[in-house]
């Protein structure tokens, strides 16, 4: 039963961070009082911090909807069975990416505070391998939340084509194979 936007935003809004993530968002400086900072590298990266959150919000949204009742079938584990716990151990791997990345911006920003070492002004993430995993997550977590393939097939083709040669594409490639 595929969620209108409303309801996805309801359950959204239901789920309950962690005090550890809230208290390493609020860690995150202000921009708007750094003078010195550039208008496109404050965008990119609040780009970059909403797409790591709401990817977390996914997950998190995810693991509630585990604990439901489930049908269950006596059945010998298939190949498509062992090929969805690869791609969840895999999409488990690119979530403690992501927290490690998180980390690294925060170190970074601790320094530049600080007023020690030197800050980098290369982007940590690249905008399109940071979108096209956001998009390729988020429509594999509405497959696991009950959405028809079929429904998501054409926003999983549209990553893949504009997007190509990214982790993300390659992750809505994986989810068109085993479907």
């Amino acid at each position: 039963m595929p969620l209108d936007d409303q309801q996805l935003d309801d359950l959204l809004r239901e789920i309950e961070v962690p005090s550890d993530l809230k208290a390493k968002l609020r860690e995150i400086p202000d921009r708007s009082v750094d003078p010195g900072s550039s208008t496109m590298r404050s965008k990119s990266y609040s780009a970059m911090i909403g797409t790591i959150v709401a990817i977390a919000a996914s997950v998190l949204l995810l693991l509630n909807f585990t604990n439901l009742p489930v049908a269950k079938v006596d059945v010998a584990q298939t190949d498509e069975e062992l090929a969805a716990t690869e791609l969840a151990a895999t999409e488990l791997a690119d979530i403690q990416n992501a927290l490690d990345s998180m980390d690294k911006v925060l170190e970074a920003q601790e320094l530049r505070r600080s007023g020690e070492g030197f800050f980098e002004t290369t982007p940590i993430f690249d905008t399109n391998e940071t979108l096209a995993l956001a998009l390729g997550l988020s429509w594999q977590s509405s497959i696991d939340l009950g959405a028809n393939i079929e429904t998501v097939r054409p926003e999983l083709e549209y990553v893949i084509s504009q997007y190509p040669d990214t982790y993300g594409a390659a992750q809505a490639q994986r989810v068109l194979n085993l479907n």
